[in-house]
């Protein structure tokens, strides 16, 4: 991410791809913005249970679209439509969607895990 300012203007350099730079403008542009206009943070960190299995694809941290539900008070995702490495995949943030977050130290996780979801508003 870059920012530079002229005048009383800011000017924000985002990543090329469509995916990476929404996600990258959520998790920095949004909360930026919030703050300069002294609001409050729509980002909010829950605990989810997974309804399907979660493959890692990197040894590094990662944000990865899913679909959240609230269910008798408990948030559970899944990935149903969602797709990987495809022209499409900016639909991957259509609808119920949440980002679920992993750790470079985090491995695939198992139906039932409890996992760290971003929600957004």
């Amino acid at each position: 991410i870059m920012v530079a300012r002229k005048d009383d203007k800011f000017i924000i350099g985002l990543p090329g791809f469509a995916y990476s730079s929404t996600v990258t403008a959520l998790l920095y542009l949004v909360p930026l913005i919030e703050k300069l206009q002294q609001g409050k943070c729509s980002l909010h960190k829950v605990k989810a249970k997974l309804k399907e299995p979660f493959v890692k694809r990197a040894k590094k941290a990662e944000f990865t679209a899913c679909n959240v539900s609230l269910l008798q008070g408990e948030y559970y995702v899944d990935f149903k439509g969602k797709k990987v490495g495809s022209s499409a995949i900016l639909t991957n943030m259509l609808g119920d969607v949440a980002l679920l977050v992993t750790s470079e130290d985090d491995t695939s996780k198992e139906v039932g895990d409890e996992v760290s979801v971003l929600l957004f508003g």
